[in-house]
């Protein structure tokens, strides 16, 4: 627990290097005392995959946002995490059907708000916000948080 909290003093610093670091020491003791539940795990690969996103590694991203994923497929922040991902190696279609999944997974009414607006300004998304069905998916959402 002390690795995750220092990683996350890292990620919050953005010393995005010393984070994956101290993450990958985490995982790695987890593997020797298998202490840490899935879910603990799943943020940990999270956290790695937005650290190599805001490093510009998308591809090493996609692959630790995967695994987050298939240890917790309804987590909304992963799923929008490799929809980044998927748009800064250009693969917007792609990004634009992750997007609408993490969208979809978000159970929370507060987390579909703050994905929604995040989707209108993320950098990252900008080649995704010219794409025809980004528009009508962020209105079809909008509308859901609008009726709650």
């Amino acid at each position: 627990l002390e690795k995750i909290a220092q990683g996350n003093i890292e990620f919050k610093f953005r010393r995005y290097l010393s984070a994956v670091s101290a993450y990958h020491e985490a995982l790695a003791r987890d593997r020797e005392t298998m202490t840490l539940g899935a879910a603990n795990v799943a943020m940990i690969d999270e956290k790695i995959g937005a650290a190599y996103n805001k490093l510009g590694q998308s591809d090493v991203a996609v692959r630790f946002l995967r695994k987050a994923i298939q240890q917790n497929p309804m987590n909304p922040s992963a799923r929008y995490q490799i929809a980044l991902a998927y748009a800064l190696s250009g693969k917007t279609a792609v990004a634009l059907n992750a997007l609408r999944e993490s969208f979809s997974a978000c159970a929370d009414p507060s987390d579909l708000r703050r994905f929604v607006m995040q989707s209108k300004t993320d950098t990252e998304l900008a080649a995704v916000r010219d794409l025809p069905g980004f528009r009508s998916t962020v209105a079809r959402y909008a509308g859901r948080i609008a009726m709650r």
